[in-house]
């Protein structure tokens, strides 16, 4: 009888581990937070309203982000277009907005180093090669 008991202890708590491990679906206000997010970054950067090291960091932390969740990404990357259009729409795309959004990166980066220090400097060298291809300065 206790080994029924032991086994039946161990399965529930292997099976509530099971289920922890299991990724939330995401949620459409958080494809749309991610995508704007992501896009709000780009854009700054590209601008030059954001330091494309600090834009390529907080790409970096919203795309771990977003692979806490089970997502479509083709639905966030449908996401991100619609939020350039918005931005553009709104005239969203402005100092304080940039300013608010790398605030937000430097404290997050104050908790914890980005894990993936190669990740970041590729997207450093993709968001500078589209801020020189649109006219901006090399640093």
């Amino acid at each position: 009888m206790k080994i029924c008991i032991s086994l039946l202890t161990a399965c529930g708590v292997l099976a509530g581990c099971a289920a922890q491990s299991e990724k939330p679906e995401m949620q459409d206000a958080q494809y749309r937070a991610i995508a704007r997010s992501s896009t709000l970054s780009d854009q700054c950067a590209i601008a030059g309203m954001m330091d494309v090291d600090l834009a390529a960091a907080g790409s970096q932390a919203l795309e771990e982000r977003a692979a806490e969740f089970q997502y479509d990404p083709a639905r966030l990357r449908s996401e991100r277009q619609r939020a350039v259009i918005e931005l553009e729409q709104e005239g969203a795309l402005k100092q304080p907005a940039c300013n608010a959004l790398a605030y937000e990166v430097l404290r997050v980066q104050a908790v914890r180093k980005p894990e993936n220090d190669a990740e970041v400097e590729r997207k450093r060298a993709e968001l500078h090669r589209l801020k020189v291809q649109q006219g901006g300065t090399a640093p």
